[in-house]
């Protein structure tokens, strides 16, 4: 046994929150994999089959990296070439027995943080000329897509490097995105 994250393995450069735990991802020795806390706390990663034990799976192929996760009802991930979601919404708990990542579209993200606008995620896809949403559709079931947002004012668009979301407290119902390019 030898620890997946440490100064000899490195150290994940993506962390996020979801249900109470702390999510790793973009770790790199296992590019898609992914490290989840215990619900007893956030230092422990003691990894089990019990419901408040800590998560350590591989998500997708291995030729992917998983760059962001991020709690927007569910615990949405994003490698470089697909975006998945593990569905909390309904009951709430993220454990290692309900943990099941499902595909809902072949895009990836970039390595630029995705930023949570309104109901949605908005990120920058892997070819970091193009800006899409994964926003929740449908009357009855929802089920989580993703929308391009830039396919008419691609011009726009130059190389981002960084986006920027309304603050998550303002009283007001801001829905905006801020692009900075690279130039």
């Amino acid at each position: 046994d030898e620890a997946m994250i440490s100064a000899a393995r490195g150290y994940p450069r993506s962390a996020s929150f979801a249900s109470g735990r702390l999510v790793f991802c973009d770790l790199p020795e296992i590019p898609n994999g992914i490290a989840v806390s215990s619900a007893r706390g956030i230092q422990d990663f003691g990894v089990g089959l019990d419901d408040d034990d800590a998560i350590a799976r591989q998500v997708g192929p291995e030729s992917e990296r998983l760059l962001h996760a991020i709690d927007a009802g569910d615990l949405l991930l994003f490698s470089t070439s697909n975006s998945y979601f593990v569905n909390i919404r309904n009951n709430g708990l993220l454990t290692p027995s309900n943990f099941a990542p499902v595909l809902f579209d072949r895009r990836g993200a970039s390595s630029i943080r995705p930023v949570f606008v309104g109901n949605g995620v908005v990120f920058v896809e892997s070819n970091g000329e193009a800006i899409s949403a994964a926003v929740l559709d449908g009357n009855i079931y929802l089920n989580w897509s993703v929308r391009p947002l830039t396919d008419m004012h691609s011009q726009l668009i130059k190389s981002p490097v960084d986006l920027c979301g309304p603050s998550l407290t303002s009283e007001q119902p801001e829905k905006y995105v801020l692009v900075i390019n690279s130039d």
